[in-house]
């Protein structure tokens, strides 16, 4: 009686070495496009969050200027204002808005709102304090809108005149002739954002 003699069956090491690469070759392609993906995912949201900051500057900024009253105010000291709506440079713009929400009139205060918009430290912040004409030791509200900005600019348009001025000072009585506001916002990496806003006084 005869014995068959078997073969071995196996792989041999250049048919593994073969295999490993042909492994390490989709493992790359894989993280690689994986990584790409994540970066991508980071970016969008990093724009829709600038998108979000944008569109809310823009609503709290109309809304501020929708609801401008003309009304004498006094200052930390207890003095009459010169002016009621004032802008410069690095205050940008400051007034009395009305229409400040008190719901279920939770604390004893009026409607009334002193609101001034600041650029500082490269960024744009809403200022407001908690009542329109303040005591020496009245609280402030800050709420900073937007980041890494190169500058912030406002100017102030008349009616029936193509001129604007950066600087106004506006007193009670002389403010039917103001019709808008130009708000250019330079951002640190080269994109400019323009909006105009009309002014009901």
């Amino acid at each position: 009686m005869s014995r068959r003699r078997t073969q071995d069956t196996g792989f041999t090491l250049v048919e593994v070495l073969i295999a490993l690469f042909i492994f390490s070759l989709i493992s790359v392609g894989s993280v690689s496009a994986l990584s790409s993906a994540m970066n991508g995912k980071a970016q969008i949201e990093a724009k829709l969050d600038a998108m979000t900051d944008i569109q809310l500057t823009r609503t709290l900024m109309q809304a501020d200027f929708d609801a401008v009253i003309l009304r004498p105010t006094r200052d930390s000291f207890g003095m009459m204002e010169p002016y009621v709506l004032r802008g410069g440079i690095d205050n940008l713009i400051s007034f009395t808005r009305t229409g400040r929400p008190n719901p279920g009139g939770l604390e004893r205060r009026g409607d009334l709102q002193r609101v001034s918009y600041v650029f500082e430290d490269d960024r744009l912040i809403r200022s407001s304090l908690s009542h329109e004409n303040p005591g020496q030791n009245t609280a402030t509200i800050d709420r900073v809108l937007l980041n890494d900005l190169d500058d912030v600019d406002i100017v102030f348009f008349t009616r029936g005149q193509q001129t604007a001025w950066p600087i106004i000072e506006l007193a009670q009585g002389n403010g039917n002739n103001l019709i808008g506001a130009q708000v250019t916002i330079t951002f640190k990496d080269g994109r400019i954002l323009t909006q105009d806003f009309e002014l009901s006084l």
